[in-house]
């Protein structure tokens, strides 16, 4: 059984799109999922949502994060099947770039 700690980075767009899918025979334990402000013009917000099969869930909807700030936008850790996918979205592309720190157990 192979463990391997890996980060992705994400510039989220304006519709909510995958960033993440957990690889075949992969099990993921989300370690950590920073979120942050790179817009010069204010506060920006940020939707996640996890999909399993054929139903999508919303971790956080249109959560406001300030100018020149971050926010961990998962509390604990969240595990992920293979399969299952992290989508974001934000008002306008590039305002928020995501930081996801996982645990890939396969």
């Amino acid at each position: 059984m192979a463990n391997n700690f890996s980060n992705y980075l994400y510039s989220v767009t304006s519709s909510l799109a995958t960033f993440y899918t957990a690889p075949a025979g992969t099990t993921t334990v989300v370690i950590g999922c920073q979120a942050s402000n790179k817009s010069n013009t204010g506060t920006v917000s940020v939707t996640l949502a996890v999909t399993s099969g054929a139903q999508t869930e919303n971790l956080v909807k249109a959560v406001s994060i300030p100018t020149n700030a971050s926010l961990g936008l998962i509390s604990g850790k969240l595990v992920l099947e293979a399969g299952d996918v992290l989508k974001a979205q934000t008002g306008t592309t590039g305002d928020v770039a995501i930081v996801l720190s996982v645990l890939e157990i396969s």
